[in-house]
């Protein structure tokens, strides 16, 4: 037999006499020697105390010890040891028959299923399970011959793994499954954290996830909440709530799901903290090559803070060891910086633990030092003959649309491998962003997973979050070898809540984006269906216009671009508030006059900087559709009236131009785009 020895962690010591010629301070791992429970030990480091060990461990016997201490076994009563960093031995399989196992997840149980064993010898099934956070593999269940089904109920939440052996009357493994992990319950809300003077939208991710159901935030019931499908959902977490950690839940019919310690409320009025999330390291390359040079970069938010701090040290950090320090610019109150980029020369294939520390020494006085180190797992790759990532050409959201009104969406995305030695693209895989007014950044809130580039080349299916505003998407390529896109492919949609209507919540702010050329109108309507959401449109160098009329009354701002660039309309939740956004014409322009509330302090500046965007890329927002003004615009003359344009006549675009500046590039690309021209300019052909 072949036993891996390669597990850390906890274990349980026999005090036994070895029969084998060791040194008395030689000390075996062992797992217990019954699966049956519960099962009554001795402390050893206090021998007056026993305790009940209720889950039993992997790989025994009933009635004696398993075989990797065979030589050992004697009678005696079981003694639980100190810590250790040696697990039980697994039991490595090798020559037996196969099973496949599938696994789903629910919110407090899993379901097993694998196919049945062909092997005679074989009297029985052992179900293992691995545990959320590690440690060792347990018995979970045994199971007849007859069943090849299993429910594991009762679950924490957590990422389960689990395989299935089949085996003889000897308790030996005749066949044995592949591993399979699972989502159970709630795994991730991100993100965790949010200030408390504004509301923050989280996403719960995770499984099991039916209506009806509440989440609850401590003892607050969340009542903006939305379920996207069984395995995610998205809810606001409510302005005012104490400082503090909460507990997260979600509760259906099914049972509850607890996050322990999964969100905490920072005291905006007293904030000054550094902080950061895995999704803002990463690696360039993103495909990292034993002996290739790869830069390690990252990202983070400083929340609140008055004065602006000098450059701040981030140590990088490789399996726990010091690799070198990155250095950042001077970093101004509520604000997102990047660190100098990190060079590393990975030397062997394998899982690497990368870790960012924010202000190592503690030098900057901060209001929580302990969330200052953010760390992910890198897998380094062999050596390959294509080593020249593919490169994402064009990628359009809903044939490049301006805006939409629902959330059937349509992806098209092109992406090449190039030479040297192009191994082919492989697959694509789509992220959605949107922006978390609490923890003031950019989040991906939602993606595909690895898509075969044949389903998702063209018109490939998408449903956009049930979240209006501006929706910014990536598209990334991955080549046959691994190799991944240095950069993505970007588009902007706005998702209007015309159709369907829109939801802000008190203090909260959702905000919508548009380029807008010198001179055009821009005519914008909003109507309180219920609560009191009001009216603010910022423009390049931060002018605004606004319409906060009282509740009841609809708010509407119109005026004529006076510099091309930006535009972004922000509705704000005077109270909670669903509410209906349209953009109008250039008639309603001439005539629109809109009352204000002076009771109603103003804004300071935009809730999101004009030229925010994930990653700190530079990107054009959709242009003002100008199909929403049909009295200044004309396309195409209709038939039997052919048109003439005067000399000098400025012309527009009906599709918006799409500019991408990629790194290595000293050129942008612009997509194709149709000539149109003002009305006034355009005449009838005289015979």
């Amino acid at each position: 037999m072949t036993w891996d020895l390669t597990n850390i962690g906890p274990t349980i010591i026999a005090p036994l006499t070895p029969t084998l010629s060791l040194t008395p301070d030689v000390i075996w791992p062992a797992s217990l020697y019954t699966p049956t429970v519960p099962l009554t030990a001795t402390l050893a480091w206090l021998p007056t105390q026993t305790v009940v060990i209720t889950t039993p461990w992997a790989l025994t016997v009933d009635g004696r010890w398993d075989d990797f201490i065979a030589a050992w076994y004697g009678p005696m009563t079981p003694t639980v040891g100190t810590w250790c960093n040696v697990l039980p031995p697994a039991l490595v399989i090798t020559g037996t028959e196969s099973l496949t196992l599938s696994v789903q997840g629910a919110l407090v149980s899993a379901q097993l299923n694998w196919t049945p064993v062909v092997t005679s010898s074989a009297v029985d099934y052992a179900v293992y399970v691995l545990r959320p956070g590690g440690g060792t593999w347990e018995l979970a269940a045994i199971a007849p011959l007859t069943q090849t089904a299993f429910t594991h109920v009762n679950l924490p939440s957590g990422v389960y793994q689990y395989f299935v052996v089949a085996r003889n009357d000897q308790a030996q493994a005749v066949a044995r499954s592949n591993e399979a992990s699972v989502d159970v319950g709630i795994v991730e809300v991100n993100p965790n954290y949010g200030l408390n003077n504004v509301p923050t939208m989280v996403f719960i991710r995770g499984a099991g996830f039916e209506s009806p159901l509440t989440v609850t935030v401590g003892a607050t019931i969340l009542q903006d909440v939305f379920v996207v499908d069984s395995h995610m959902l998205h809810a606001v977490i409510p302005a005012g709530l104490a400082p503090g950690v909460y507990d997260v839940a979600v509760n259906t019919a099914a049972g509850q799901a607890v996050a322990h310690n999964a969100f905490r409320v920072i005291n905006a009025a007293v904030v000054d903290d550094l902080v950061s999330s895995p999704d803002q390291l990463t690696t360039n390359p993103l495909t990292v090559r034993v002996n290739h040079l790869t830069r390690i970069e990252f990202t983070f938010q400083r929340l609140g803070g008055k004065f602006t701090l000098p450059e701040i040290t981030v140590a990088i950090q490789i399996n726990g060891v010091w690799l070198a320090n990155a250095w950042t610019t001077p970093v101004p109150p509520n604000s997102t910086v990047g660190a100098s980029p990190v060079d590393w020369l990975p030397p062997a294939p394998g899982e690497y633990v990368v870790c960012a520390v924010i202000d190592p020494a503690n030098l900057v006085p901060e209001s929580d030092e302990t969330n200052n180190t953010v760390c992910k797992t890198i897998t380094v790759l062999p050596v390959a003959i294509d080593i020249t990532p593919p490169v994402v050409d064009r990628f359009i959201i809903n044939d490049d649309a301006p805006t939409t009104t629902v959330l059937a969406a349509t992806l098209t995305v092109t992406a090449t491998d190039p030479l040297p030695n192009p191994s082919g693209v492989k697959s694509i895989q789509f992220f959605e962003f949107v922006w978390s007014q609490g923890a003031q950044r950019w989040l991906p809130a939602a993606r595909s997973g690895w898509v075969d580039y044949a389903v998702a080349h063209v018109n490939y299916p998408w449903t956009l979050l049930d979240i209006p505003g501006i929706r910014y998407m990536e598209a990334w390529a991955i080549d046959e070898a691994g190799n991944i896109s240095l950069e993505p492919g970007i588009d902007t949609i706005v998702l209007l809540p015309t159709a369907q209507s829109g939801y802000v919540a008190q203090n909260g702010v959702v905000f919508y984006r548009f380029y807008v050329r010198q001179g055009q109108a821009v005519v914008v309507n909003l109507i309180s269906l219920d609560g009191d959401a009001d009216l603010y449109v910022w423009g390049p160098g931060e002018q605004l216009w606004y319409s906060n009329n009282p509740a009841g009354a609809p708010d509407s701002v119109a005026f004529n671009a006076p510099i091309t660039g930006t535009y972004q309309i922000e509705v704000h939740g005077y109270t909670a508030a669903t509410y209906q956004l349209t953009l109008g014409n250039q008639a309603q322009a001439a005539s629109l006059q809109s009352a204000q509330a002076a009771a109603k302090p103003l804004p300071a500046a935009p809730a999101v900087p004009l030229n925010s965007w994930p990653g700190g890329r530079a990107v054009r927002p959709p242009d003002w559709p100008e199909a929403t003004n049909p009295a200044q615009h004309k396309v195409f003359p209709a038939a039997g009236h052919p048109l003439t344009v005067p000399p000098g006549t400025q012309r527009g675009r009906l599709r918006r131009p799409r500019f991408h500046l990629r790194k290595g590039e000293n050129h942008f690309k612009r997509y194709e785009s149709v000539d149109v021209y003002h009305e006034q300019d355009v005449q009838p052909l005289t015979k």
